[in-house]
């Protein structure tokens, strides 16, 4: 090899031969002087391309710098998002006693919440809990990353205390005693011998099983990583005694961030039972801020040169699918293969940093800004919601005002009314979902029965090797142990047919997907009952119904309300294996005092290991006919199926509060008219328009700094240079492809908005936004994600949607030479038959859109052939729909192109739905014509449209080859000028429906 060849860190590395890398240091002029093994050898040769090519070098300075940086953005957010906090404190404290009270009532004790999640918000402290299996190397993994030789390690399970790594420029340590009557000792490090003295303290030599005196230890030592207030905690192995175990879970959820280390030398690769049992603490969480991320791990699969090269494909492939099936959403991403081993030495003896290490590294890069964003973004969402619901409250007070007393009197009437029926559907949702819980429960549970009870299972389950049969010498404890040895394999066996079957995975996603379509039912029809109480004016996004989450590419939850999961309080649940649970699952004490009677039988320790098989095969049996009891198996069923249903029996609970929130202030609104010397909408507005600034000042704040997009700009490539496909109010949508981060790509198109974003404007955008989400229709076009754009000074930034691709525009059906017009057709019958059958499909296909929209309160405002987009297949696909609003939420908003724009519109008045059906009447004429509307209104009157909209003028309906009457009659009724008296979205659908299916053999 000559001295100028190119050499990789894994060719070192698959070196098995000393006198080949012999022969290799040798060809490149390297001093072998000391060299005793292939590892020196190793080392030595990477020493040579560290020196040589500048490779792995610096990398561990790279990341400490890269943390400060991180962490000087995160404290410059916090202090922006406190200052918030801190304005809306003075707001809510300003406001009357009855509109705090008012909030409370939907967000219990929310005012002393403000308050400590402004003093959370301040906090610097960010914990990166360190779990995994035991002997896993934990300890050997932190020193490595903190290039420290600190904590005690060996091939024996170590970490006996939750160990703290603090930055500071002193050297002590602060343990804490197991005897909370014992005050903390504080222990100074500054001498030699610092990990000999620190092993009494954080390992527990012997039996460990006992209870070791100390239970925490917070190291101060000057770690560069860790400056700047993130901390990283060392815990005892997962699985190694219940106490312990138990220490890690109770850790859990304070930590931001999670590294679980697995054992890759292990028989079996990861052990899943292991991982679940702390997922199962995640998914029992009940705090209102902890909003489960799974993107806020990673995994570690260490020992990884134990692993032989030709199985480490299979291992790995074993290690993500295990991965998959107890975290929910884990990309490989964040799955690393290290040997810490082999990076110490490289790092020690070269100062090389390994290929694989420097990878970790950029995982531990990327996770830490993920776990400080989901902190902030909990703190957001919360305070959101405070000022949306105060907003929501305002407005109710303030359009109360323009009704007059016999409007009061109906709507009371009215609204108490729909609260009735809404309580009485909520008894019966809660019922219904009662019962499906115990029939699912009951299914279950004969399943998993018939299973466990079955010959071949039983004999599996029974069976035992002498090898697999625990030793002691102490009886006591010996006892304690084969239990739990008997406990882990049924636990295994239940997990492993729930893997293979996902029964109870189906299961609770049948329990979470029937309660959403209930409680969705219940949501939209409190939504109506709140935009009642509103009226008109405002803007929408502040009543219930329109609070919806945004979701990240990646993993998904099920799509639950703001208000489910914030309001009420609650953390979406997380599908947990029933392995889990069956790992909890605890004997009852009649059955423990049966087992434990027979084995006292055997007395003397000499009988047992004379019978260790056959002992355990008899335990195995005892605690199966235990198990397999009605009772303890239904408690197990129920006990899983909980983890869902009860965050679903907390928001079914939440109803009946939000009612009696509702109905109280319906009640309140003329008792305080009445009281009251001045107008409230006098009294009132001034908060509210206070209301809204905060929150358009927190909602930019988030968007600009905290929110995760589904793209990065730079992943959308789009050609500037040709034409937009489509022309909105507000936007242009070009054809782009969207580059995603393992190399493949699809076709999508994009809306670059005109406006940037700004203070004013974002909150509305965000909801439109968020319409596009959720909206599931075939005639709406598909809504891919968003990505933010920047202006080059960073002073200015827009919102880019990303979206499905169609080809075309309806105005191209309208003019040019894929004009599909009928009416210019008439000389030729069968061909204006076919073109009418092609033009009622479209209409009917734009009035099931609007259907769509109508049902959920919602008008388009901007329907015109510009943006109604068609596919390759010719299916319609209404694009601009996230500039619906709610019907009583657009008093006097203008929006739309004049041509297509009902008169109310253009006057400035209230408009609702029927403002679409006019806009639709117009571009049914238009496709039957072939002409657009604009040419027809210009050439027929003098002034400008809008005058002749308002006066009642519309495109001429006698012209050559006019369409039939009835066709004729429909136009006239969608565009007449009483809104009140134009058809439903339903009846225009019905009627063109009707048509084409009558005339299929001309489509």
């Amino acid at each position: 090899m000559s001295s100028d060849v190119l050499l990789s860190e894994e060719e070192i590395n698959d070196m098995n031969d000393l006198f080949v890398a012999f022969k290799l240091m040798q060809s490149l002029g390297i001093n072998p002087k000391g060299i005793t093994c292939l590892e020196d050898a190793k080392c030595r040769l990477l020493q040579y391309i560290k020196d040589k090519y500048g490779a792995g070098t610096q990398r561990h300075s790279n990341a400490a710098e890269l943390f400060q940086e991180v962490l000087k953005d995160d404290s410059t957010k916090r202090m922006q998002l406190a200052a918030m906090y801190q304005e809306a404190i003075e707001y809510i404290m300003s406001l009357p006693m009855p509109r705090r009270r008012e909030i409370d009532k939907n967000i219990f004790h929310f005012e002393s919440k403000l308050n400590e999640n402004l003093e959370s918000v301040k906090k610097s402290d960010c914990a990166i809990l360190v779990a995994g299996e035991v002997s896993a190397g934990k300890s050997s993994l932190l020193n490595l990353l903190l290039g420290e030789e600190l904590l005690p390690t060996s091939l024996l399970s170590c970490t006996s205390v939750m160990c703290e790594l603090h930055h500071s420029d002193s050297k002590c340590c602060v343990v804490h005693p197991r005897d909370s009557s014992r005050r903390p000792d504080t222990i100074d490090l500054d001498e030699d011998n610092v990990v000999e003295r620190l092993s009494s303290y954080i390992h527990q030599k012997g039996e460990r099983r006992k209870k070791f005196p100390y239970e925490r230890v917070e190291i101060y030592w000057p770690f560069p990583l860790l400056k700047g207030g993130v901390y990283i905690v060392d815990s005892p192995g997962v699985g190694e005694s219940r106490d312990m175990t138990e220490m890690v879970k109770s850790y859990l959820p304070t930590a931001f961030s999670f590294i679980y280390v697995i054992n890759s030398s292990n028989a079996g690769g990861l052990q899943p039972d292991r991982l679940q049992d702390l997922l199962a603490t995640i998914s029992h969480r009940e705090d209102d801020l902890s909003l489960f991320d799974p993107r806020s791990a990673i995994f570690v699969c260490n020992k990884w040169d134990q692993v032989p090269p030709k199985e480490a494909d299979l291992v790995k492939m074993d290690t993500l699918e295990k991965l998959r099936k107890c975290w929910p959403g884990v990309q490989d991403d964040q799955v690393f293969y290290l040997s810490t081993l082999k990076a110490m030495r490289s790092n020690q003896d070269s100062g090389y940093v390994t290929q694989d290490f420097s990878h970790l590294l950029d995982g531990i890069e990327k996770l830490l800004p993920i776990s400080l964003q989901c902190k902030l973004e909990k703190q957001y969402r919360w305070l959101s919601q405070v000022l949306r619901r105060s907003a929501f409250h305002l407005r109710v007070y303030i359009a109360n005002e323009t009704r007059s007393d016999e409007e009061r009197k109906l709507l009371t009437e009215r609204l108490h009314d729909q609260l009735d029926k809404l309580e009485s559907e909520h008894k019966r949702v809660a019922q219904t979902l009662k019962l499906a819980l115990n029939r699912h429960a009951a299914s279950a549970c004969d399943q998993l029965t018939a299973h466990l009870a079955s010959a071949s299972t039983r004999r599996r389950l029974m069976h035992w090797e002498e090898s697999e049969c625990p030793d002691g010498d102490d009886w006591e404890l010996l006892q304690e142990v084969l239990v739990a040895k008997v406990n882990k394999r049924i636990r295994r066996e239940v997990n492993e047919w729930d893997t293979k079957n996902g029964i109870f995975t189906d299961i609770q996603l049948e329990l979470l997907q029937q309660f959403q379509e209930e409680f969705s039912l219940m949501e939209d029809q409190l939504g109506i009952i709140e935009s009642g109480m509103v009226g008109q004016g405002g803007r929408p996004g502040d009543s219930i119904s329109y609070l919806r989450p945004f979701s990240n590419r990646g993993y998904q939850t099920p799509m639950f309300s703001t208000t489910q999961k914030i309001v009420i309080g609650l953390a979406m649940p997380v599908l947990v294996p029933l392995g889990v649970v069956a790992g909890m699952f605890v004997l009852p004490v009649a059955g423990v005092r049966a087992i434990r009677a027979k084995l006292q039988e055997m007395r003397l320790l000499n009988e047992y290991r004379q019978n260790k098989p056959e002992t355990l095969a008899v335990m195995t049996d005892e605690i199966l006919e235990s198990f397999l009891e009605k009772n303890n198996l239904g408690k197990l069923i129920q006990t899983q199926l909980q983890v869902v249903t009860k965050s679903l029996d907390r928001m079914i609970k939440s109803i009946p509060t939000i009612i009696e929130a509702d109905r109280l202030m319906i009640d309140r609104l003329q008792q305080e008219r009445v009281a009251s010397e001045v107008s409230l909408a006098e009294k009132y507005i001034p908060y509210y328009q206070r209301c809204l600034e905060l929150l358009g000042k927190l909602d930019y704040f988030y968007v600009a700094n905290i929110r995760q997009y589904d793209a990065a700009f730079s992943d959308i490539t789009c050609d500037p240079s040709l034409p937009p496909i489509a022309s909105g109010t507000f936007g242009d949508v070009y054809a782009a492809r969207w580059c995603y981060g393992d190399g493949t790509d699809k076709e999508c198109a994009i809306k670059i908005w005109r406006e940037h974003v700004d203070e004013k404007n974002v909150s509305d955008i965000l909801t439109e936004e968020d319409n596009l989400r959720k909206f599931d229709h075939k005639n709406i076009v598909e809504y891919y994600g968003t990505a933010l754009r920047r202006s080059p000074d960073g002073a200015s930034i827009q919102l880019v949607m990303i979206m499905e691709l169609c080809d075309s525009t309806l105005r191209t059906k309208i003019v040019g030479p894929k004009s599909v017009s009928p009416g210019r057709l008439g000389r030729d019958h069968n061909l204006q038959q076919k073109a009418m059958c092609k033009i009622a499909n479209y209409v009917s296909e734009i009035a099931d859109a609007l259907l769509y929209l109508h049902e959920r309160l919602l008008v388009h405002r901007d329907l015109k052939p510009q943006n109604i987009l068609l596919t390759k297949d010719d299916v319609i696909k209404l694009a601009d729909v996230g500039l619906t609003k709610s019907e009583r939420d657009i008093s006097g908003t203008k929006c739309g192109s004049t041509c297509y724009t009902a008169p109310e519109v253009i006057e400035g008045t209230e408009y609702d739905k029927a403002a679409d059906i006019f806009s639709l009447g117009v571009i049914t004429w238009e496709l039957w014509y072939g002409r657009l509307s604009h040419e027809d209104m210009e050439s027929g009157y003098k002034g400008d449209i809008e005058s002749a909209i308002r006066s009642g003028k519309r495109p001429s309906l006698c012209t050559v080859h006019e369409a039939p009457e009835d066709w004729k009659t429909i136009i006239k009724a969608c565009w007449t000028q009483n809104s009140r008296s134009r058809p439903t979205a339903s009846y225009v659908l019905d009627f063109f429906r009707r048509f084409t299916n009558t005339n299929q053999d001309h489509y």
